[in-house]
């Protein structure tokens, strides 16, 4: 549960100081989501149990927003 709790408080301080500092900061933050959700695959040792759509549901969405705010930063 800890490892959950330093997930929550990291992605949270991404996301703030990307609206008060950096916006790209938002773009890096939903890709660095991505690998933090493929962490969440029983195999790899992480030991937290998802069902079995949900990793490459949220890994899709992730990169998927991460795209278009590039896209539109950037564009």
């Amino acid at each position: 549960m800890a490892a959950e709790f330093v997930g929550i408080a990291f992605f949270c301080s991404v996301a703030i100081l990307g609206l008060w500092v950096w916006p790209p900061l938002w773009i890096l933050g939903y890709v660095g989501h991505a690998v933090w959700d493929t962490l969440h695959h029983p195999e790899t040792g992480f030991g937290t149990e998802i069902v079995g759509w949900y990793v490459p549901f949220c890994v899709i969405y992730d990169v998927a927003v991460a795209g278009y705010l590039a896209a539109v930063y950037f564009g």
